[in-house]
């Protein structure tokens, strides 16, 4: 049976990060580009943290306290059960909402960005008989190559006698 969906409200004011700013002089127009502050992290990235069949809050914590820039995010969950992953030199878009080893797909849950808070929870999902098709009702399309997520950071990454990362302290 169809469950009856409570609409959604918005707590509080989200903020945004304008990237580009387009200007038409000829057709009177500004285009403005923005995403939510959630993506500052796309330059964090995590130095050497791995979790080894950690709480999904433990692995938020240990994500958050192990980036290379300090930041104002805090995580949190409501998933239960082990996470084993890898998450060294992953920014925390990635580590978060990677398809292969992100939290977010591979537990099935669902991301909920509040300005700098940031919850990954159990995703409970409703069918609202609403059918999204790529394509439907198509009347045009314009394409913008857009750059803005490159990072041209880098941290030298070594191995010791051991075959252990080897890691200098400055990235």
């Amino acid at each position: 049976s169809r469950q009856e969906a409570v609409p959604p409200r918005q707590v509080r004011e989200q903020l945004f990060r304008v990237y580009s700013v387009e200007t038409d002089s000829e057709n009177q127009s500004v285009i403005v580009k923005a995403r939510h502050v959630f993506y500052d992290q796309l330059g964090n990235v995590v130095k050497t943290y791995s979790a080894k069949n950690e709480l999904p809050q433990d692995v938020l914590d240990g994500l958050s306290t192990d980036m290379c820039n300090e930041h104002d995010f805090v995580y949190y969950t409501n998933l239960t059960g082990g996470i084993t992953q890898e998450y060294a030199r992953k920014n925390a878009v990635e580590a978060l909402l990677d398809p292969d080893i992100g939290m977010v797909p591979t537990r099935g849950a669902m991301l909920v960005r509040d300005n700098y808070d940031i919850f990954v929870l159990e995703n409970a999902e409703i069918d609202r008989g609403v059918r999204i098709q790529y394509g439907k009702n198509l009347l045009g399309i314009q394409v913008t190559e857009d750059q803005s997520a490159l990072v041209t950071r880098i941290i030298p990454v070594g191995k010791d006698k051991n075959g252990k990362p080897l890691m200098v302290p400055e990235v």
